[in-house]
């Protein structure tokens, strides 16, 4: 395309309107994919990118820019700047802060109802006869492959094996062993082809009184690691290539060998690379002789910080959990929203937060496992709670 004088269709000041309606990182793409067009770019960049094209400055460095170019007459670079600018703002705003629900599950509603077969309440039924497809979710229906046995507690079991005094792991709970054999559990999911899947769930160390064991306890570690997974197919014979992978750490033993000390964990894996938008999550413990696991929650977004800002609202906390009449939600401020949803996912209340604690009556509410999610401004936190 040759360098000649064109009357577009667009004026400096709505380059410049559009250009400030943008978020710093899509101005820092603009400015890379226009690098190569221009030296004078430089100017305004790092410190003017800073401000969040709020300054006069910074308008006046964009716009003698413009004018420059403009007088040079150079009609391609004020073209590639409209599409870019475009491209970018409606690419990025239609996906701003998105995020899909692949996969929910807190293990409430089996299939079959679980019974003790290897062991004290510990129930060896592969996982997909009890828990197939109950996970919530648009990832693909929640089917499970396994190495090895990857086993059911019953936390409230007929043989009262078990204690969970938090009552965050409900009724039943996966779990597995990391070295007397190396058991392994995968979900093979459709992220959607947004670029980073975000993984939560809670863990504790835990001890079985069968079944081969006890198996000694330590601080459980588990290593996700996120394959790509074209046309959804995944063998454990031939995983594929690896996209990313992280190792979390949970929590200490409980106070005793059966006695759930149960720790949010938490990542965001790079997915960018995948095919097609199919994945497999393997779930692959590491450390502690035997540790379990319940309230997966995985989904993709467009941003890693889903979870990376799970942690950060720590101070959020429910008083009396199981709850009776009232729920006391401590730690809210009124910019956030709480959701209480049932174990099928259903959304029973929803409503704004006040400022140092929000009290909810709960007094129409049936006896059983319910969900809390708070949210505030990016950052969420989810929790498990039960009602007498």
């Amino acid at each position: 395309m040759r360098n000649i004088e064109h009357n577009l269709p667009v004026t400096i000041q709505q380059i410049i309107s559009w250009v400030r309606q943008c978020t710093p990182q899509e101005k820092k793409i603009i400015i890379e994919e226009l690098f190569q067009e221009s030296k004078e770019l430089s100017f305004a960049s790092e410190k003017s990118l800073a401000q969040d094209w709020l300054s006069a400055e910074e308008d006046n460095a964009w716009k003698n820019l413009l004018k420059e170019k403009k007088s040079k007459m150079k009609t391609t670079f004020i073209l590639k700047l409209t599409l870019v600018i475009l491209i970018v703002t409606s690419a990025t705003k239609m996906s701003c802060a998105q995020s899909v629900l692949l996969y929910k599950n807190t293990f409430e509603l089996p299939l079959t109802l679980p019974s003790p077969n290897c062991g004290p309440d510990l129930d060896a039924t592969l996982v997909n006869t009890l828990w197939g497809g109950t996970g919530l979710g648009t990832g693909g229906g929640g089917q499970f492959q396994q190495i090895n046995t990857v086993e059911t507690i019953l936390i409230h079991g007929p043989n009262l094996q078990y204690t969970d005094a938090s009552g965050l792991g409900g009724n039943y709970c996966l779990s597995m062993l990391s070295v007397a054999q190396d058991d392994k559990a995968a979900l093979t999911l459709n992220s959607q082809m947004l670029p980073y899947a975000n993984i939560s769930f809670i863990m504790s160390p835990i001890d079985l009184a069968g079944c081969g064991g006890p198996f000694g306890l330590d601080t459980a570690e588990m290593r996700m690691t996120v394959y790509d997974s074209p046309g959804g197919t995944f063998s454990f014979s031939s995983p594929g290539i690896i996209l990313d992978e992280d190792t979390i750490t949970g929590g200490a033993p409980g106070i005793t060998s059966f006695t759930f000390n149960w720790v949010v964990c938490a990542t965001s894996l790079d997915i960018s690379g995948s095919a097609d938008g199919n994945i497999t999550i393997v779930f692959d413990l590491l450390r502690s002789g035997y540790a379990a696991i319940d309230s997966i929650e995985i989904s993709s977004s467009v941003s890693a910080n889903a979870i990376a800002e799970y942690d950060e609202l720590n101070n959020v906390m429910v008083s009396a959990n199981p709850f009776s009449e009232t729920l006391l939600i401590q730690g809210t401020t009124a910019k956030g929203e709480m959701m209480l949803f049932d174990v099928t996912g259903k959304e029973i209340i929803c409503q704004k937060t006040f400022e140092g604690e929000t009290t909810i009556n709960t007094e129409n509410l049936l006896p059983g496992f319910y969900l809390l999610n708070y949210i505030e401004e990016k950052k969420h936190k989810t929790i498990k709670l039960s009602k007498l």
